[in-house]
């Protein structure tokens, strides 16, 4: 018994561990890109709340919770969107939202675009990239954050958040390791 708890751990950890090394993470793999469409994924509308990420301290976001990301337009024709996020602040419940930019890259031998570039203005000054590790589209998606030690966030499509499939939650602790922080609280963020 105690054997088997070991290759499990190790099972969850492997795949953290190599993506923190110098060799490409488990999930970039042009043969997954069915499922990690970035441009597809931009696309689908509605609000995105962040559930939880693989990594404590967030200084973008900071403790705040009820965060989210909202598609407001697309532009089809130069190949961006414009998007609202925000999030709430527990401490004093007040509210900051902000205008995003996305566009979308392929990495080497991608097929479709993977990566996600954001930017908080149109000129691109300043540019964060996210991965997609996995999505499902309408239910949870998976972002890498290089910018935080490879960390990645799960995000859920708002009024999934009590029906998140569970190959979302496997997919997370296979690719992110056993470390998890919640950022949503649905009796907090309700109505938010």
């Amino acid at each position: 018994m105690e054997g088997i708890r070991i290759l499990v751990l190790w099972a969850l950890i492997l795949p953290a561990a190599v993506c923190l090394s110098k060799e490409p993470c488990l999930e970039r793999r042009p043969y997954l890109a069915e499922h990690q469409d970035a441009w597809k994924l931009l696309n689908v509308p509605g609000r995105y709340h962040l559930f939880m990420r693989s990594y404590e301290k967030e200084p973008f976001y900071k403790n705040k919770k009820c965060v989210f990301n909202e598609l407001v337009s697309v532009n089809a024709e130069e190949l961006y969107t414009v998007n609202l996020i925000g999030a709430t602040d527990p401490t004093d419940g007040s509210r900051s939202n902000q205008t995003d930019y996305a566009w979308v890259r392929a990495s080497k031998g991608y097929p479709v675009p993977n990566v996600i570039q954001s930017s908080l203005t149109l000129d691109r000054k300043k540019i964060v990239e996210f991965p997609v590790a996995f999505t499902e589209y309408d239910n949870c998606e998976i972002l890498r954050v290089p910018h935080r030690k490879n960390g990645c966030e799960l995000w859920v499509k708002q009024g999934q958040e009590n029906k998140i499939e569970p190959l979302c939650f496997f997919v997370f602790h296979l690719l992110c390791g056993p470390s998890k922080y919640v950022v949503y609280d649905p009796d907090y963020c309700n109505g938010k």
